[in-house]
């Protein structure tokens, strides 16, 4: 079964374009900087879901965009697609 994953490390990245620092954001969602670095070393590291809803909502205050919005796992989404369309 394919999962759809968040792209964390995007989510991080666009985050810091927007003018945060790591540290800002770390501080922010209440985890260490080298936790919110770890995050971007996709798939070996995921946040725990507490930790994620956090870093979601800041993308979603910061972007100021919906949920819905969320960069996801490309990858995953091709595979996802895939899988749909054989049935």
């Amino acid at each position: 079964m394919t999962k759809v994953r968040v792209d964390w490390f995007r989510i991080t990245i666009e985050i810091e374009r927007s003018g945060y620092s790591v540290e800002n954001i770390a501080a922010a969602i209440g985890v260490a900087r080298s936790t919110l670095l770890g995050w971007r070393n996709f798939p070996f590291h995921e946040p725990r879901h507490a930790d994620g809803e956090r870093l979601v909502s800041l993308w979603c205050q910061v972007m100021q965009k919906p949920r819905d919005a969320l960069p996801l796992n490309v990858d995953d989404l091709m595979s996802a697609f895939k899988a749909s369309s054989k049935r």
